[in-house]
């Protein structure tokens, strides 16, 4: 993905942050996982572009502030 692709003769450059979370590990069933996913997502997505992290259970406790926070 660091090489850019050639559209109609202009060069796009695309970047992907990734959130990753393991079975049984982090979640038994999709939705866990997903959940989890999202949060390592979301740190991922507030270290820069192009970032891979792990899900943590130090994420799930961010998570649950952050949640707390929206609703509130």
């Amino acid at each position: 993905m660091r090489a850019p692709f050639l559209i109609e003769g202009r060069e796009i450059y695309c970047r992907a942050s990734i959130g990753i979370a393991l079975a049984p590990t982090d979640g038994l069933d999709a939705n866990q996982l997903l959940r989890c996913v999202d949060t390592a997502l979301y740190r991922a997505n507030m270290l820069g572009t192009a970032s891979i992290q792990f899900f943590s259970a130090s994420d799930d406790e961010v998570a649950a502030r952050r949640h707390v926070s929206l609703c509130s």
